[in-house]
């Protein structure tokens, strides 16, 4: 028998990646990993677009920080964000083949407060994302694709495709 998903808030501060507890849950989790998006922007995506390299340096700081986090999380979960520039990369960059509006959270919690229409990033979606933001890097002219490419929402984009790639999840829910 499946366990029904229990949803966490995924939030991005400055020095720090914050995994809690959706108000609400009986269970309580707040899990910090030390990587945040600020430094992440400031310290090595520091051009827009960010360098090949750049971003696999990124990738590997990411990837310290969210692999060995896993195992302190529930076995079954699903991340809920309420980030605004996650939010717009998803409601303005993706194409409506790759996101879907929610009117509720798969798992039953109601987003449709002081949010706009949550939208189910699946890790297709953010794949997506993520192969543009490599085009861009290697030189795809922004006249082609004006996908957002400075460091604050490049740190955002591998966050979120590390987490999903790393904890096995299929995506997740953004509001703003």
């Amino acid at each position: 028998m499946n366990a029904q998903p229990i949803t966490l808030s995924l939030e991005f501060q400055d020095e720090v990646t914050w995994v809690r507890s959706m108000p609400g849950l009986e269970l309580s989790i707040e899990l910090s990993m030390p990587v945040g998006v600020g430094a992440l922007a400031r310290n090595v995506l520091r051009h827009a677009p960010p360098s090949p390299l750049e971003i696999e340096q990124a990738i590997e700081l990411v990837e310290e920080a969210v692999m060995p986090a896993r195992v302190r999380l529930p076995a079954a979960l699903q991340l809920f964000s309420a980030d605004q520039l996650l939010y717009g990369l998803a409601s303005e960059f993706l194409g409506e083949g790759h996101r879907t509006i929610a009117a509720q959270h798969p798992s039953g919690l109601n987003l449709s407060g002081p949010w706009g229409s949550p939208i189910w990033l699946s890790m297709d979606a953010v794949e997506a994302l993520f192969n543009r933001l490599i085009a861009r890097s290697e030189g795809r002219p922004e006249a082609q694709d004006r996908l957002p490419v400075d460091s604050a929402h490049s740190a955002r984009l591998i966050m979120v495709r590390e987490l999903l790639h790393h904890w096995a999840l299929s995506g997740l829910n953004s509001a703003a």
